[in-house]
């Protein structure tokens, strides 16, 4: 079996980084690749519950004076009672409303057909950092709602209105960080590594002229690898915490010293059929596209929230071993049989490991 350097130089005409920006390409080591964190890091979902309209006048109140304290002075509002800052401003989508709150965003709308009237943004902090995980953040959100929001509705009705077997997922992210073992770089040997469907748009990642990563397709399921630390570092302000959160978790297996990298999966709401990775397979489909489209007729429609967490290490199995893999060159002409990389084996079992000690 003939190997490749993974970490070649780049090719002949690309610009080298700019000696001002260290933070692009942060030391790196030759050690087996070490997971250090995986688990969902974007969840969003909504819930078809309208507020009333004494509550919808209430927020129409609270957001003039959050608008007039702004004009008056340039601070926020955030009115005792409803435990979050009042935006000034709705969202996008037409949502009339905009609750900012510690663990997440909730957007506000009403008597719109087709439309959630509430929509729920999770943060990527509270979703890794609750006691209860991910599943106890959401839970919270959803409490949230019935309490402060929905405080008029009958106990029983606001349970069964609001909660994670009824709220419905519209955008979950998976991902992995690691170090050691495979980098990327952006080279045309290491580009033939990759597997992905045929159909899959994808392309290097780029911060100015410095390559950061690859990012992978366009429509509901997409894919990304990147340097995380790199991110965190042009963010402190939102995401400073993270590279401590590492360090707690794992103790010395953790070097600050070395750059994180991220494997991602984000998928996206498929109209009101929830995630379904499935499409039927053409004609001009080689054998393995068709073996893995039919592969994925086995994994659940997932609507919601709860369907959404519990089958996510089924969803990154799938998406790691059908959707997106790195191969290691062989002699073998069709790609499709080269073996896989032992950074890529790491990752793929990696998520569910992760999992098991929660």
């Amino acid at each position: 079996m003939q190997h490749i350097q993974t970490r070649t130089a780049l090719p002949e005409g690309t610009p080298p980084p700019p000696d001002e920006d260290e933070t692009l390409l942060p030391p790196w080591d030759d050690a087996e690749a070490r997971v250090l964190l995986a688990q969902p890091d974007t969840v969003y979902f909504s819930v078809d519950a309208e507020v009333s309209d004494e509550m919808w006048d209430l927020l129409e109140v609270e957001q003039q004076t959050a608008k007039d304290i702004y004009d008056e002075r340039q601070a926020e509002y955030a009115p005792p009672w409803l435990d979050g800052v009042m935006a000034t401003t709705g969202a996008r989508g037409g949502y009339r409303f905009r609750i900012e709150r510690p663990d997440c965003t909730i957007k506000v709308l009403k008597g719109v057909a087709n439309r959630p009237p509430l929509y729920v943004e999770m943060r990527a902090m509270d979703l890794h950092l609750h006691e209860r995980g991910a599943l106890g953040a959401c839970e919270d959100a959803c409490a949230y709602i019935r309490n402060v929001l929905l405080p008029d509705w009958e106990p029983d009705k606001a349970q069964a209105a609001v909660n994670l077997d009824v709220a419905k997922c519209s955008r979950l992210d998976l991902h992995l960080d690691w170090q050691g073992g495979w980098l990327p770089q952006l080279t045309d040997a290491q580009a033939r590594l990759f597997m992905c469907p045929r159909r899959c748009v994808w392309h290097p990642w780029m911060s100015g002229n410095n390559f950061t990563g690859y990012h992978f397709g366009k429509g509901k399921v997409q894919a990304r690898i990147y340097n995380k630390t790199n991110e965190v570092k042009q963010k402190p302000k939102q995401q400073g915490w993270y590279l401590e959160l590492l360090r707690q978790r794992n103790g010395d297996v953790f070097n600050p010293d070395l750059a994180v990298y991220r494997l991602e999966f984000q998928l996206l709401r498929d109209g009101v059929k929830g995630f379904y990775l499935y499409s039927k397979p053409n004609v001009t489909d080689d054998n393995e596209d068709i073996l893995a489209e039919l592969e994925c007729e086995d994994l659940p429609r997932i609507s919601n929230v709860r369907k959404a967490l519990h089958w996510s290490p089924q969803i990154w199995d799938y998406l790691t071993r059908r959707w997106l893999r790195l191969v290691e060159i062989d002699d073998d002409a069709n790609r499709a049989r080269w073996p896989l990389h032992p950074t890529w084996r790491v990752l793929q079992e990696g998520y569910q490991e992760a999992q098991k000690k929660h």
